[in-house]
């Protein structure tokens, strides 16, 4: 059982919050400091203007995620904004370094208009390999994932879609092999039509499940 106490104490000793930046080059003396800005990234920077890929060659990019939240649907806590969502956002960072070694920006947007939220992402682009949603209220959630999902030539998750739809679809399809049982023979009842009951709806349809329950 975690404890208010021993929460707060953990985000805030030390240095305030869970993640930090740090450089991965040398960069102590004139010359290194010369490599890492001008005129030595001029370089690669022509590199990636002759060759747009070659930005995940000589850039932090294609190991960069952005994490992008409006606070809307914070798990627990429902919608209580974009600054009071960022504990949540650091935590996803630093799970997502620790277990697989993705960098991470998260971001929090102060926007409940989905075309404000898609237009300041869309233009984000040239900085991140990948963006994962987080955190937004469905029917907007939605809404913004299709849009930058359609629109973006990077990978575009929608965590709230995926995430607990990967679980449930694990769980339900070991249970049907422990019962001896085939998704398409059995009823599937979701309670709530959420973002989250949706992504699920969604993976057991393509695992099998029928649109329609036999005998109706």
């Amino acid at each position: 059982m975690i404890k208010r106490e021993e929460s707060l104490s953990y985000h805030c000793l030390g240095r305030p919050g869970k993640i930090e930046l740090r450089v991965t080059k040398p960069c102590l003396t004139p010359w290194q400091m010369r490599l890492a800005y001008l005129p030595g990234a001029s370089y690669p920077s022509a590199e990636i203007a002759a060759d747009p890929a070659a930005a995940s060659l000589y850039t932090l990019r294609g190991n960069l995620v952005a994490v992008v939240t409006n606070g809307t649907a914070v798990p627990g806590l429902g919608d209580i904004g974009p600054a009071a969502a960022k504990p949540m956002q650091e935590g996803v960072a630093m799970l997502l370094k620790r277990l697989a070694d993705i960098d991470v920006f998260d971001l929090e947007l102060d926007t409940r208009d989905p075309e404000a939220f898609v237009e300041t992402v869309r233009m984000l682009e040239p900085t991140f390999g990948a963006i994962n949603l987080k955190d937004i209220k469905a029917p907007e959630g939605l809404v913004i994932y299709e849009s930058l999902r359609s629109s973006l030539g990077i990978p575009v998750f929608h965590e709230n879609l995926y995430s607990t739809a990967v679980v449930a679809a694990a769980a339900l399809l070991n249970g049907l092999e422990l019962a001896e049982k085939r998704i398409g023979e059995v009823r599937v009842v979701l309670c709530g039509a959420g973002t989250v009951g949706i992504g699920c709806a969604r993976l057991f349809l393509a695992s099998g499940s029928a649109r329609k329950p036999p005998g109706v």
